[in-house]
């Protein structure tokens, strides 16, 4: 159940050593366990919640749990998923709605190092030297997410895989829909009826 699943995400948390339970209250994590339908976006929040030790990790500041579920928080991909095509856990973090809007299509290595140290929004950033330390820290038994906290560059290896699997489903997804369409007498393999697009396109519907 999703309660079950509530419970195993923080009973994982708590065998992290580097978490701080100072920074959140008994009575704060007994409100997420008396709900009775969380979504799976709650759930989603939650993992990520407890995961990063309660701490944005752009700031150091606690997040607390009366906040997280408002506007106030949002969960922020680390590397941005228009250049890296990731939408897994291991690329998301949950940070200030604030921070995640200024740095925009930046990873958050690129964002740290060009603003680290000010403060946006009312939000002060770690420097870059805090930031490391910090995830070097919280995220150490994450090696996926460590690596993207801490990449500059976008990893090539990802995205040529994923655009050559793209580009074989595309492939394979024209045929059959030539095959649904296709007029009496056409010999093409792409039928007229049938009209590729770029990938902006099917972005920006």
């Amino acid at each position: 159940s999703q309660q079950e699943i509530l419970k195993i995400y923080e009973e994982g948390v708590y065998q992290n050593p580097e978490a701080d339970f100072s920074k959140i209250s008994e009575e704060e994590i007994q409100k997420i366990r008396r709900v009775n339908s969380p979504s799976k976006k709650d759930i989603q929040r939650y993992k990520l919640w407890l995961e990063q030790g309660y701490i944005s990790p752009y700031t150091g500041k606690p997040i607390q749990l009366s906040s997280l579920f408002t506007t106030k928080y949002q969960i922020e991909h680390i590397i941005p998923q228009s250049r890296y095509f990731d939408d897994s856990l291991g690329n998301k973090i949950i940070c200030e709605s604030e921070v995640n809007a200024d740095k925009d299509n930046q990873t958050a290595y690129e964002y740290l190092k060009e603003k680290g140290g000010s403060i946006v929004n009312g939000h002060k950033l770690f420097t870059l030297d805090q930031y490391e330390s910090h995830v070097n820290r919280y995220f150490k038994n994450n090696k996926v997410k460590l690596k993207n906290l801490l990449s500059e560059d976008i990893p090539e290896g990802f995205i040529n895989r994923q655009l050559n699997d793209s580009r074989y489903i595309s492939k394979l997804v024209k045929g059959l829909l030539s095959n649904i369409v296709r007029e009496n007498g056409e010999q093409e393999g792409t039928s007229k009826n049938l009209i590729p697009v770029t990938g902006a396109v099917t972005s920006k519907l």
